[in-house]
């Protein structure tokens, strides 16, 4: 069986991101769910508190004993040279619609003029979850609503104990409910 990559910033995970690692993990012998850094974005969560809350999610949510996560700070095409352990790597990516779509082909020919083996796969999302984003989980949350239902309720506290400390500091702004 062979080993994939699911590469995300994870900033923060939701459960879209946890219905595409146990949908993943059922297709590859070997599933690493790496939290990349991306330049773009400004993070609200380290890459070690990202892949902390990922692996405590996996666990409760039993979502495979074939899943590693990682912190990975290089390009991805770089990360699956090092992994052909079960054959060359593959990337799944999970798609909401044309916009992901979009973004992910382009992704996906950089990573293979990076890496001439590297093959990406797209999984479209649950349509049930397909409106979630990290983005939106965090845009939501700053005008107050209710993002319960985004994300277990560890990362819900997380990000709420998060904006306390920005809120110190004159940046914060989300709450739990309206």
């Amino acid at each position: 069986m062979q080993t994939a990559i699911y590469p995300g910033s994870f900033d923060p995970l939701t459960y879209g991101h946890l219905d595409i690692i146990a949908r993943a993990a059922k297709l590859c012998g070997k599933l690493v769910v790496a939290v990349m850094h991306n330049a773009g974005k400004t993070p609200l969560f380290t890459p070690d508190e990202r892949a902390a809350m990922l692996r405590r999610a996996v666990d409760e949510q039993n979502a495979g004993s074939n899943i590693e996560v990682i912190a990975h700070g290089g390009l991805v095409a770089d990360l699956a040279r090092g992994l052909d352990t079960y054959g060359k790597p593959v990337i799944i990516k999970g798609v909401r619609g044309a916009q992901d779509l979009y973004m992910e082909q382009q992704m996906a020919v950089l990573n293979r003029a990076a890496n001439a083996e590297l093959e990406t796969v797209l999984l479209p999302a649950d349509p049930k979850l397909a409106h979630l984003s990290s983005r939106a989980f965090k845009e939501f949350a700053r005008y107050g609503g209710n993002v319960a239902h985004f994300a277990p309720d560890f990362v819900v506290e997380a990000l709420i104990m998060q904006n306390a400390e920005l809120t110190r500091h004159g940046r914060g702004c989300f709450s739990r409910e309206a």
